[in-house]
């Protein structure tokens, strides 16, 4: 064998042996790149799973709730779904209007408890004040009050003047009121002419603290608490007696407690 070739040998075995070298480095490079990517891979597959997780248990909760709410208007900031993908500045912010949304609710609990106290205050003031007003009243009350013109059968009067009625006959009930103690009550009786002259044989009058009541009788019942009926008569002025109506008033420490019309013609 000749030295050409015998180099030429050497030379090839060599170069053979640097490409095997370089093939085999390059396998150890793209083994060694590959194992990192898998692990990585891993890595990231699990990380990836997680946030699935995550969302999926989200989602099962939202429906949920929104399952629970779904026959109610009531609004609940934790019905609001989310999406998977929330950066960090809507994260903040959503965490922001929940908490408002928990001092709202507080504030209108307590407003709501303030509005219940105060309407059960005013209730009550309502109540008392009503009361108080339908509470009867401590004074004396006539109805059924009647009036009657009539005539006396006597010699005492005149012809032309018994043509004319000489008496009223006035009748009345003192209203029962337990409010007002037992005993004697004077009442006056005052009747006034259609010329608003007021009738008063004996010229008959009382004062009370500068107030003066001229009447045309008085006459003293008895009360009891219970419906006391009282009757008398008022004698008549010739000089006032006239056509028209008359008025007859009731009258009880100077406090008018009940009236009628008489009409003579």
């Amino acid at each position: 064998m000749s030295k050409y070739k015998l180099n030429t040998i050497k030379l090839t075995a060599v170069s053979f042996l640097i490409l095997s070298l370089a093939l085999l480095f390059q396998l150890f490079i793209n083994n060694s790149n590959h194992k990192s990517f898998v692990e990585k891979s891993k890595i990231e597959n699990l990380a990836l799973q997680n946030q699935l997780d995550v969302i999926l248990v989200k989602y099962d909760s939202i429906t949920a709730l929104y399952d629970a709410n779904a026959n109610t208007k009531l609004f609940d900031p934790e019905t609001i779904p989310l999406t998977a993908s929330v950066d960090a500045e809507e994260s903040k912010e959503i965490s922001f209007l929940k908490n408002e949304i928990a001092d709202d609710k507080k504030s209108i609990e307590i407003l709501n408890k303030k509005l219940f106290q105060n309407t059960n205050k005013l209730n009550s003031l309502l109540i008392g004040d009503k009361k108080s007003k339908i509470k009867p009243a401590a004074h004396l009350n006539a109805i059924n009050v009647k009036a009657k013109g009539v005539k006396i059968i006597s010699d005492l009067y005149a012809p032309s003047f018994s043509k004319n009625m000489q008496q009223i006959r006035v009748c009345f009930t003192l209203e029962a009121n337990e409010f007002i103690p037992q005993g004697e009550k004077n009442i006056y009786i005052q009747v006034v002419n259609p010329k608003n002259q007021i009738i008063s044989a004996n010229n008959l009058s009382v004062k009370n603290e500068g107030t003066l009541l001229k009447y045309s009788e008085e006459v003293t019942a008895f009360f009891n608490q219970n419906d006391t009926d009282v009757c008398t008569y008022v004698n008549m002025e010739k000089s006032k007696v006239v056509r028209g109506k008359y008025l007859v008033n009731i009258y009880s420490n100077f406090k008018k407690i009940g009236t009628t019309t008489l009409e003579y013609n």
